[in-house]
């Protein structure tokens, strides 16, 4: 009667299994593995979209300041670009650049808007439109990036110098950058001035705008 009743409700019957088979422990990796993944890339992008943000607030404060030191001294530039001629003249990889010709270096023309004298060094005399230099970086093309902050407390920008923010190409993975593959870059504050209507634009090359990014020997 057992017997039968075992039969016939499974009583006794095959022993439970334990545990997860091979087949079930790869698809939880691979879902994992898809989950980690898609964590990672919106990491990646948050923090891409975080940079973009703070060099897009950089240009924002230096039109500001631009726009400050014009109306407090008669509508000059922060240095003399009469010699350049009209038209529309633009600062790109540290240079100011109209028809052609070379003019001052994006630091020159950035100094006197962190207070800086002529010779790139901080003047507490002067006034800083720039009050707060630390989201800055300086490059001169061949060296690492330095902090603005600790170059004005050290000692002082050149004319070769250009401002603005490292990028590491590492990041990249588009074949455009594969001659930078491994080495860093630099996105120097780009200023585009139009005198005939006294307009100004300042823009901050992205790591997708290889054409403006300067590679770091």
């Amino acid at each position: 009667m057992r017997e039968q009743l075992s039969k016939w409700f499974g009583l006794g019957g095959a022993k439970r299994r334990s545990g997860f088979t091979l087949v079930e422990l790869l698809v939880v990796i691979a879902i994992l593995g898809v989950l980690v993944g898609l964590v990672a890339m919106t990491a990646t992008r948050m923090l891409r979209g975080s940079d973009s943000a703070e060099r897009n607030a950089a240009a924002d404060i230096v039109k500001s300041a631009i726009a400050a030191y014009q109306n407090e001294n008669n509508g000059e530039w922060p240095i003399d670009l009469s010699g350049l001629g009209s038209n529309t003249t633009q600062i790109t990889y540290g240079t100011v650049n109209n028809s052609n010709r070379v003019g001052q270096s994006n630091a020159e023309f950035l100094m006197p808007l962190f207070g800086c004298n002529a010779n790139g060094k901080r003047d507490t005399s002067m006034r800083a439109y720039i009050e707060d230099p630390s989201m800055f970086y300086v490059c001169d093309g061949n060296s690492a990036p330095r902090k603005l902050e600790e170059v004005l407390d050290g000692g002082s920008i050149s004319a070769n110098d250009m401002i603005g923010f490292p990028i590491d190409m590492r990041e990249t993975r588009e074949s455009k950058y594969d001659a930078l593959s491994g080495s860093q870059a630099f996105a120097p504050i780009r200023i585009t001035i139009d005198f005939d209507t006294n307009n100004v634009m300042v823009t901050v090359p992205s790591d997708g705008d290889f054409r403006n990014v300067l590679r770091i020997n």
